[in-house]
């Protein structure tokens, strides 16, 4: 790697090529107070095998919001460095981080209705699509009103086991 080339933050790139990459993030929390994240991830280049990854919380007592956090981040950390990411899931709070994150930073971590949740896990996902020099989008896919719905029904129903075997 060269010099001037920022060091990957969390863990290596599951791609090599930079490109354009559509993902799909989906999380569920369960009364137990577990929560879980699958997402999926595909290269525009039909040469490219795809990403998959899900995980439950470390913690007992995590949200649904972490979850999706944790998943647009997974998203991003699988990225190599000048890469296109357009983000599809159910969730505005996704779309939230994506389009506010930098605006939050600005504002000292506040929005426009107080302070900013998870802050922790923006200011990661800010970090990693910054060094990488990641172009975020998002797409908000309503249930049963998306064309991505086969996939999101498949990656909530893969989280929620996950969460419930906690």
């Amino acid at each position: 790697m060269d010099q001037t080339e920022p060091k990957y933050p969390e863990k290596l790139p599951y791609f090599s090529k930079p490109g354009t990459y559509t993902g799909w993030v989906a999380a569920t929390r369960q009364p137990t107070g577990r929560s879980a994240m699958s997402v999926e991830l595909r290269s525009e280049d039909e040469n490219e095998s795809h990403y998959h990854f899900a995980a439950s919380s470390a913690a007992p007592d995590s949200n649904e919001q972490r979850a999706y956090a944790r998943g647009l981040i997974d998203l991003c950390e699988a990225l190599p460095i000048a890469s296109a990411l357009r983000a599809n899931s159910r969730s505005t709070y996704v779309g939230h981080i994506v389009d506010l994150a930098d605006q939050w930073r600005a504002n000292g971590w506040r929005s426009s209705s107080g302070p900013v949740e998870n802050v922790d896990l923006v200011k990661l996902y800010l970090k990693v699509r910054d060094e990488r020099r990641l172009k975020v989008s998002h797409k908000h896919c309503p249930k049963k009103r998306s064309e991505h719905d086969k996939t999101l029904t498949r990656l909530h129903d893969e989280a929620h086991g996950l969460a419930l075997d906690q």
